[in-house]
């Protein structure tokens, strides 16, 4: 799971938008290394980058997109981002991000055509309505109508179908973002 201490998470939810894409910044953010402690930096605007380069074909750029491990991490790591950083709660997904949810995330959920409904018409990013402060992507179907959905489910779903182990899926999928540069955080 992303998580922010309480300060951070208040002060990035009441910056300028500009200051809110973290993901298009030269921000950086430490991944927790796991049991060894080790912490492997990462430029948010790398990790963020998925979206616009995925042609909804199969492809990233010119190379063909094959699912393992590496590409499943960048995959959770991108949607994360998208989740955490990219986008303040209450705001539509721009196309690129939202193609890539619904194409590559979603559609692996396992109740997917029960979250689809009658289409969908975008997908926001908002808080849980029933856990209070958590962040989660919703749909805003075609009948107007909102549904919220899981993307760890989507993930966990989409690891087991791609024979990826289901423990370092889980493992990921519980990763947090810790470190975020002070000199992102707007004035008090």
């Amino acid at each position: 799971m992303c998580s922010l201490s309480v300060a951070t998470a208040a002060n990035l939810t009441q910056q300028a938008p500009q200051q809110q894409q973290l993901c298009r910044s030269n921000a950086l953010v430490s991944w927790n290394g796991g049991a060894g402690g080790g912490k492997n930096p990462a430029n948010a605007a790398n990790r963020c980058s998925l979206s616009q380069q995925w042609s909804g074909n199969g492809e990233f750029g010119e190379e063909e997109y094959n699912e393992d491990a590496d590409s499943f991490s960048y995959l959770v790591s991108t949607v994360q981002c998208i989740l955490h950083f990219k986008y303040r709660v209450g705001h539509t997904l721009d196309e690129y991000d939202a193609k890539l949810i619904q194409e590559e995330v979603l559609r692996f959920h396992p109740r997917a055509a029960e979250k689809i409904g009658c289409g969908v018409a975008s997908i926001m990013v908002n808080y849980h309505p029933d856990y209070n402060r958590s962040r989660c992507f919703m749909i805003n179907r075609l009948d107007e109508s909102v549904c919220d959905f899981s993307y760890r489910k989507c993930m966990l779903e989409r690891a087991r179908l791609k024979g990826i182990h289901l423990v370092a899926a889980r493992k990921l999928l519980n990763m947090d973002y810790i470190n975020i540069s002070d000199q992102r955080r707007s004035p008090e």
